[in-house]
């Protein structure tokens, strides 16, 4: 008995099938993705947390600075001494206060998490941090010679500038760590891993210093406590003109007003 034979119009039915199936599952599998580079991204920041926390310990409280390098001026403040001075958020050997900690220390020019284009004396390539984002990557029209850092400190605990604000900054003093930002993900910039309160994207301001959220409108944030969150737009505490945010514990984690607590 002779075998019967798909007809024309079945077989159009049966690629229309498979179509659609295919139109469902290749979203997921992208989403899939993002969420597996957003899990890495999250990991990467937990060894950086890490690095801070074992830094404050072998510093008896002390946080890690932006700048280690401070002088005396003469009428006594402290000053941020920016030559020859240690960072947090750089990698090489001679200039890093805590990427040893993390066992990822290099010699070419790579800000922690970030990268380096090198010039053409360099080789000309792109170096990239082993613990850069892997869901973020930076747009073409860097110059050679650019680093570029994803992580930003809140400002609040810079001891690095031309002021009374260069005093180190004692763990000991926070009231809620768990409630402060120490870092979290910034817009890719050159050179300057900072986040200032008053100039972030949360009201869609344009500033240097803002905040970025690359994560399904999140970021991935370092607490004083040295916990990791990624953290929704929605719930980091926004800074409209005349508000009162600057003031919370997220943004000034010394603020001793249990009042500034509750965002």
């Amino acid at each position: 008995m002779r075998k019967k034979d798909f007809t024309l119009i079945e077989l159009l039915v049966v690629i229309a099938i498979i179509a659609i199936l295919a139109g469902m599952i290749v979203p997921s599998l992208g989403s899939a993705k993002q969420s597996a580079l957003s899990i890495q991204c999250f990991s990467n920041f937990k060894q950086i947390g890490l690095a801070f926390m074992n830094y404050t310990d072998d510093f008896s409280g002390i946080l890690p600075p932006y700048y280690n390098k401070i002088t005396v001026q003469a009428n006594g403040k402290l000053k941020g001494d920016y030559s020859g001075a240690r960072s947090w958020w750089k990698s090489d050997r001679n200039s890093e206060l805590i990427a040893h900690y993390i066992g990822v220390e290099s010699d070419k020019g790579i800000p922690l998490g970030g990268w380096y284009k090198s010039r053409a004396d360099e080789g000309g390539g792109l170096y990239t941090h082993p613990l850069a984002c892997p869901s973020r990557s930076i747009p073409p029209n860097y110059a050679a010679g650019t680093r570029i850092t994803p992580i930003g400190m809140g400002t609040t605990l810079i001891w690095g500038t031309a002021s009374e604000t260069a005093r180190p900054k004692p763990i000991g003093r926070l009231h809620w760590p768990s409630r402060g930002m120490l870092v979290m993900e910034r817009t890719l910039i050159v050179d300057t891993p900072l986040i200032n309160y008053y100039c972030n994207v949360l009201t869609g301001s344009d500033s240097t210093y803002a905040a970025d959220f690359p994560h399904k409108d999140q970021s991935t944030t370092i607490f004083l406590d040295f916990h990791v969150e990624q953290m929704k737009r929605s719930s980091v505490p926004d800074q409209k003109l005349n508000s009162k945010a600057w003031k919370t514990t997220f943004w000034d984690p010394f603020t001793t007003d249990p009042t500034y607590n509750n965002w």
